[in-house]
């Protein structure tokens, strides 16, 4: 199984590709999977890795992407202006947060690479897996219902930084 994360890089230098089943299968196709990807990773025999592995590191952006939206709304309920927020981001090294800070600043959501409806589409299956594999699923399922909410306004095809317009009202 191959699992592709942000689909658009595929076939870029910085495109990345999750594998997992036969190792002897993988390493046969691996000259052919490069010409796909410069970065790939074999994560086990197991078919359902690649997939699990999937689910981890999107969980880590749900969060990334909640907790950077609810800290946008201290900074507002504190007087803190956004730009000292984006500022210190962008010293820790987390540019992308601070892309989408500036997002929220500009009000600028277009439509890019990674809309939101892409981020949606694995809140669903993360959900469903934490039920079904007796992990506390209450944050997967809060991430469900507010991406369920992004889409039904309207912003799927916008930024996911979008969330902003969803969890201000």
């Amino acid at each position: 199984m191959v699992s592709g994360k942000l689909l658009p890089k595929i076939g870029t230098p910085s495109a990345h590709i999750l594998v997992a089943g036969k190792e002897a299968v993988f390493r046969k196709a691996e000259p052919i999977l490069r010409i796909l990807a410069n970065y790939l990773d074999y994560m086990g025999e197991q078919i359902g890795l690649a997939s699990a592995w999937e689910m981890v590191f999107i969980m880590h952006y749900y969060g990334m992407f909640l907790s950077l939206v609810h800290s946008v709304q201290i900074c507002q309920a504190e007087g803190i202006p956004l730009e000292q927020y984006i500022n210190l981001l962008g010293e820790q090294g987390k540019n992308y947060e601070k892309w989408l800070c500036e997002n929220i600043q500009s009000g600028n959501y277009k439509e890019t690479s990674a809309p939101l409806e892409l981020w949606a589409g694995g809140r669903g299956q993360i959900a469903r897996h934490a039920q079904e594999s007796a992990i506390h699923a209450e944050f997967p399922m809060l991430v469900a219902r507010l991406f369920q909410q992004v889409m039904n306004d309207g912003y799927g095809r916008e930024e996911v930084s979008a969330l902003f317009k969803v969890l201000q009202k």
